[in-house]
């Protein structure tokens, strides 16, 4: 048998007589932005069990939802390794353009995304794409070293970006349909200002389209009340703040996108002047009040 042929018992990494097998699989790393910060300010307020209580909860429950194995079946072709805040999500390939599994990725990563999100936990990551092995113990192979390069270096904001490998599949398949502009590739991945690709996961708030798409104005609503949050937690740390300008502008981006949907309206935009920050004088001159 050939290495990467997968065994009977529906297991995509291991082959037909047990044994580890590397297959060439898209390989997404994903973890949470500010975890770290978030569980040591927790422990400093004695607020620890209680962040424990609620990240579990939570993480438990948005795993369930997005990489339950046993919904597809016996045979699946991918598998995913969860460690703290991290996942590693293999997704072997099926076929030798992998159009269908990068679509079944991208749905994974995005509602996930989203889940989080809307639980005021945003994800970041990358997308690779390379020889790959993953269970329950152990991943190796070259696909995750640079899906986790790529999050550590490039991702930088509350994104999952696509490795230069990824977007060439990406572009093949826009390439099979004969308008660009009905490859549903375009419908969940995005280009960004600095050139990179990453999952559009707010477009999983749209109903399947139609002639008039439809809205889940109550998650976006959620998105929103999020990102304030979270501005204002941190406009005394410019760094982090910026990563959640970020995210409101892609919300505001979505929200440009979605103005003609079923259920859509104004209110669910974020007002341009919280995203402003401007010098102040250290001292007010007379009638201006103080910062």
């Amino acid at each position: 048998m050939t290495q990467g042929e997968p065994s009977d018992s529906g297991d995509p990494y291991f082959d037909r007589d047990g044994k580890p097998a590397l297959r060439r699989s898209f390989c997404v790393f994903m973890d949470v932005l500010g975890f770290s910060s978030h569980v040591a300010t927790s422990f400093a307020a004695g607020k620890g069990q209680e962040a424990l209580n609620r990240y579990y909860e939570v993480f438990t429950q948005q795993l369930k939802a997005t990489f339950n194995r046993d919904a597809e079946g016996k045979f699946r072709s991918w598998d995913v390794k969860v460690f703290t805040d991290n996942i590693v999500l293999g997704y072997a390939f099926d076929s030798w353009h992998a159009e269908c599994e990068f679509a079944s990725v991208a749905r994974k990563v995005g509602v996930y995304q989203l889940l989080m999100a809307l639980d005021n936990y945003f994800v970041r990551g990358a997308i690779s794409v390379g020889d790959l092995f993953l269970d329950a113990n152990t991943v190796f192979g070259p696909a995750l070293l640079e899906a986790h390069n790529l999050e550590s270096t490039r991702a930088r904001d509350p994104r999952v970006i696509l490795s230069p490998g990824v977007v060439d599949y990406v572009r093949m398949h826009i390439g099979f349909y004969c308008d660009a502009s009905y490859a549903p590739q375009t419908r969940f991945v995005l280009l960004d200002a600095d050139g990179e690709l990453f999952i559009h996961y707010l477009n999983y708030l749209t109903e399947p389209y139609d002639e008039v798409p439809a809205i889940d104005s109550e998650g976006l609503a959620q998105h929103k009340e999020n990102i304030l949050k979270n501005l204002e937690l941190h406009r005394r740390s410019p760094k982090i703040w910026a990563k959640y300008q970020w995210v409101a502008n892609y919300h505001d981006y979505f929200c440009e996108e979605c103005r003609e949907y079923l259920g859509y309206h104004d209110d669910l935009a974020i007002d341009r002047a919280v995203l402003e920050i401007r010098p102040t004088r250290f001292v007010p001159l007379r009638g201006e009040q103080a910062p």
